[in-house]
Parts: structure tokens; C-alpha cells; sequence
């Protein structure tokens, strides 16, 4: 039998930043710290048309709603996708906030593998 593919609800997800040229500044490490976390999070572009605070956006063209798709899933913030969307589209939420409750939800992604990764660190002969 010959193996499928399995994708996620979001196989490809949009560079965060509007330089492609940046890909390197645009990663997030195992190591990085929950405030870097949030720091590079922070400046992730957004929907373009989205220019004020009281501008509804579109989720289906922002690369946060993306990324929210990986991390604030129903299993680990039941409701959160649609917090995002009906926040977005009625401007009853910034774009600030969207990223900060992503970035929530990643690093509460990331916590468990992180401190698998300082236990091999710390101990690099253990099996």
C-alpha cells in the first residue's frame, strides 16, 4: 500500500511579514522565548485593507487567520476561530489583539516540545 499525505487544515500559511526577503527573521525557534514569541508575533502583517482600528477586515486573506487556524484550534480554544472572524469582520477586535491571542495559543503549542527539547539538552546521552 502506498502511503497518502495528510494535510492540516492549513497546508501552506502566508509569509508574516510583506518582505519575502525576510524569511529568516520570520522564524520561530524551539528556543525562543515566550516574549519573543510574542514580540515577533507582533509585527506580522495583516489584512492591507485593514488600515484603521474601526476598519473591518477579512480573515480569509490575513495571514494571522492562518496561523490561527494551526494553533487556536477547537481542541485547544474551543471558539477562538470564531472569535477572530466575527472580530475581524465587525472591527470588534484590533489586529493587536488577534495577533496576541495567537501567539497564546503557540506558545501554549510550543511549551510542551520546548521543554522536551531543554530535558535532551540537558541531558544528551539520555535514549
Amino acid at each position: 500500500m502506498e502511503p497518502g499525505h495528510l494535510l492540516t487544515p492549513t497546508p501552506r500559511i502566508q509569509a508574516w511579514t510583506a518582505e519575502k526577503c525576510q524569511v529568516l527573521q520570520q522564524r520561530i525557534t524551539l528556543s525562543e522565548s515566550d516574549a519573543d514569541i510574542r514580540s515577533k508575533t507582533k509585527v506580522m502583517v495583516t489584512d492591507p485593507a485593514r488600515k484603521r482600528r474601526t476598519d473591518p477586515g477579512n480573515p480569509d486573506i490575513c495571514p494571522v487567520y492562518d496561523w490561527h487556524k494551526l494553533f487556536s484550534t477547537p481542541e485547544r480554544d474551543p471558539g477562538r476561530l470564531d472569535w477572530v472572524r466575527k472580530g475581524c469582520t465587525t472591527a470588534g477586535i484590533g489586529c493587536i489583539e488577534c495577533k496576541s491571542a495567537m501567539a497564546e495559543n503557540m506558545i501554549k503549542w510550543i511549551e510542551p516540545v520546548r521543554a522536551r527539547r531543554l530535558d535532551y539538552e540537558a541531558h544528551p546521552k539520555k535514549p
